[in-house]
C-alpha cells in the first residue's frame, strides 16, 4: 500500500514539475516541454478573435492593449508581463466575419503546437511570468462556445471546464475597419 501511495505521489510531482524548458527573448510556443499550468479564475480585460482562411481563433485575458489583442492572431505572441490567457481555436471552418452558432470544444492534449493558430476544436489556458515569457499550459477538459452577431458586432459567450474550475463569460467584440483581429477591452 506504501509503495503504491509514493508510486502515485512520484508521478503527480514528476507531472507538475519534471518538464521545463529555458525560453530565450524569442520564446517558442508551448509544447510538450512546458509545465501545466493549473487553472486559476482570473477576471477577463481584452477579447480578441481572428479569422485565418475560415479559422476563428479567440483569446481571452486579463491584460489591456495592443499585445493583449495580439494574442488572438498568433498564439506564438506573448504579453510584455505576468498575466493569464485562455485561447482557442473553433472546430468548424466559417466564412462569415461573425462564424454564428454553437460550437463543442474538444478534449486535447497540452501540446500547442507551433502554428499561429492552436490546434482545431482546443482550449488552452496560459500563464505568463513578469518577463511575459510562458510558464504553463493547461488544455481544457471541456468547452462550448456560443457566437451571434452582425458583420460589425458580434458576441462570444465561453464556457469552459478546467481541473478544478471553470471560465464562463460573454463580450460583445467590435470589428475594427479592415483589420484583423475584433478586439475588445
Amino acid at each position: 500500500m506504501m509503495v503504491r501511495s509514493f508510486g502515485v505521489l512520484g508521478g503527480i510531482v514528476c507531472l507538475l514539475g519534471c518538464s521545463s524548458s529555458e525560453a530565450g527573448d524569442d520564446q517558442p510556443p508551448p509544447d510538450a516541454g512546458t509545465p501545466v499550468a493549473l487553472y486559476e479564475p482570473f477576471e477577463s480585460m481584452t477579447w480578441s478573435m481572428a479569422i485565418v482562411d475560415g479559422h476563428v481563433q479567440v483569446s481571452i485575458s486579463d491584460q489591456i492593449g495592443d499585445a493583449a489583442c495580439a494574442l488572438g492572431i498568433d498564439q506564438r505572441n506573448h504579453l510584455p508581463g505576468a498575466g493569464r490567457q485562455i485561447i482557442f481555436q473553433l472546430p468548424e471552418v466559417s466564412d462569415e466575419a461573425c462564424p454564428q452558432g454553437s460550437y463543442t470544444q474538444k478534449k486535447c492534449s497540452n501540446e500547442m503546437g507551433s502554428d499561429a493558430l492552436v490546434p482545431i476544436g482546443c482550449t488552452y489556458y496560459r500563464k505568463f511570468d513578469d518577463t511575459g515569457h510562458i510558464v504553463g499550459v493547461s488544455a481544457a477538459l471541456n468547452g462550448t462556445m456560443q457566437v451571434a452577431g452582425t458583420e460589425r458586432e458580434c458576441a462570444v459567450q465561453a464556457n469552459v471546464g478546467f481541473y478544478g474550475a471553470s471560465f464562463t463569460e460573454t463580450k460583445s467584440l467590435q470589428q475594427r475597419p479592415a483589420t484583423q483581429p475584433w478586439c475588445s477591452d
